[in-house]
């Protein structure tokens, strides 16, 4: 699953990877590398961050710009060894800030403590934090700081009466940091005192296997919205709800508390006007596994429109990116597809990647894809996507296309794609390379991206 915020005038961006894309990865390397200037990129003078060996670092990454002056870098390193007791690779997220030299990062204390074990009379309540994944995705909006363990585990016990048990389940759970790091809430929508008494017949709700917080977002409305890809037997659910309630509910002292207001893909009420802002979900394991982008309404999170891909495991929807393309006022879809086979001229098939660029003629309406198709073989192109603004000030928007095994080398190259006003040229305007030799191992170079912002104040948005 995969999640953005999407809109008939315009579109704000999220994203939700399913669960068996994420545990097919292989290592990352420890560096970020990001490039500022104008355009082209400057290659030969990227600015380098580095974290914990083996950690992770920068597996997910935003710009955290909170208004002081000092602009800074998230980055998320899921596979983290924390000082946390009793917890294995709790997973971290560091602050970065910005120089033009590089500084050093420091670590968030989003969560210092250890297990939560909670013993009342007639019930307990346990979590899990050891490879929960912490970090696997961040979202910065201002002040606030939202970032997610989607692989965190929960367990209810109930002893009324005869014991009965939810089990020990993925629920996933996220942390938000608030007014700069001065306070912090917990939002962990499918966490529960449900219980299970016979595991062959299954509850048509269970959201125990939710695995929520592959993906995440912030609205502009200050609501936190969750993907969770594993909940109800794979079919994956969308959570919201706005982050007042999250702080007033308080489910860090109280973990088995339920927010009132939360919205769900399969019950959402609410009244709001959001006619201008929807959720766009990509779900790559649907329709026969050819994938599909679902533009879902906002307030009832219901489908209203939805992108089918064209073939069958090419992981269609597993990155998606929306920015106004040819500066026509209506935000355009960029859909990547890593996993896209082509029959060469040899006769064999070769996995290249593909990506679709859908520019939105009329509200919920859209052209034929354009469709741009990598060159390496198990490149992984189209695996990340970022939205970059306009690079070479001509008036439209430009595209960061990632392809994290790419190169002779394989340690992943990312494509930049300026736009114009019928879509995407055909062909990348710069080819970037990380800086590290081609046997230190696949670098993943391009795994994740981030662009738009000025970090370095120079009137040009840069590539992160």
């Amino acid at each position: 699953m995969f999640l953005e915020m999407f809109s008939p005038k315009t579109v704000r961006v999220a994203s939700i990877p399913c669960l068996y894309y994420f545990l097919g990865i292989l290592p990352f390397s420890h560096f970020l590398f990001l490039q500022i200037h104008a355009f082209n990129l400057d290659a030969d003078k990227p600015v380098i961050y580095s974290g914990p060996e083996r950690s992770y670092f920068g597996f997910s990454i935003d710009f955290y710009l909170p208004g002081n002056g000092t602009p800074y870098l998230v980055v998320g390193a899921p596979k983290a060894q924390t000082e946390q007791v009793n917890v294995t690779e709790g997973g971290a997220v560091f602050l970065c800030p910005w120089a033009v030299g590089g500084s050093p990062c420091v670590l968030i204390p989003f969560d210092t403590e250890g297990n939560r074990n909670l013993n009342l009379a007639l019930e307990s309540m346990k979590d899990y934090k050891s490879n929960q994944w912490f970090g696997a995705t961040v979202k910065a909006d201002k002040d606030k700081l939202l970032a997610c363990a989607p692989l965190y585990h929960w367990k209810y016990v109930t002893r009324y009466m005869v014991e009965k048990t939810s089990g020990l389940t993925p629920v996933g759970t996220c942390l938000i940091a608030l007014q700069n790091f001065s306070s912090y809430a917990e939002y962990s929508p499918c966490r529960s005192t449900t219980v299970v008494i016979n595991e062959s017949k299954p509850i048509p709700s269970d959201r125990r296997y939710c695995e929520a917080g592959w993906s995440s977002e912030i609205t502009k409305d200050g609501d936190i919205v969750l993907g969770a890809p594993v909940c109800y037997f794979g079919q994956g659910l969308i959570a919201t709800t706005n982050i007042e309630q999250i702080v007033q509910t308080d489910q860090r002292k109280s973990p088995e508390a339920i927010i009132s207001q939360q919205r769900q893909s399969t019950d959402a009420k609410g009244s709001k006007d959001n006619s201008y802002e929807e959720f766009l979900v990509g779900a790559p394991g649907q329709n026969d596994t050819k994938g599909s982008v679902i533009i879902m309404n906002s307030t009832n999170i219901k489908a209203i429109h939805n992108i089918i891909g064209e073939q069958v495991a090419s992981y269609f929807g597993s990155a998606v990116a929306v920015l106004d393309i040819n500066n026509d006022g209506r935000d355009d879809i960029v859909v990547g597809a890593p996993l896209y086979i082509i029959h060469s001229p040899d006769g064999q098939l070769h996995e290249v990647g593909r990506v679709y660029i859908y520019l939105q003629d009329q509200p919920g309406q859209f052209r034929q894809p354009q469709k741009l198709t990598g060159t390496y073989r198990f490149g992984r192109y189209g695996n990340a996507l970022g939205n970059l603004g306009d690079l070479n000030r001509d008036g439209f928007n430009d595209v960061a296309v990632g392809a994290p095994f790419a190169g002779e080398d394989g340690n992943g190259r990312v494509y930049i794609y300026t736009g114009h006003a019928s879509g995407l040229d055909q062909k990348p305007r710069q080819e970037l390379m990380g800086p590290w030799a081609s046997d230190s191992g696949s670098a993943r170079f391009g795994f994740s991206l981030r662009g738009g912002s000025d970090i370095d104040a120079n009137e040009y948005p840069g590539d992160v």
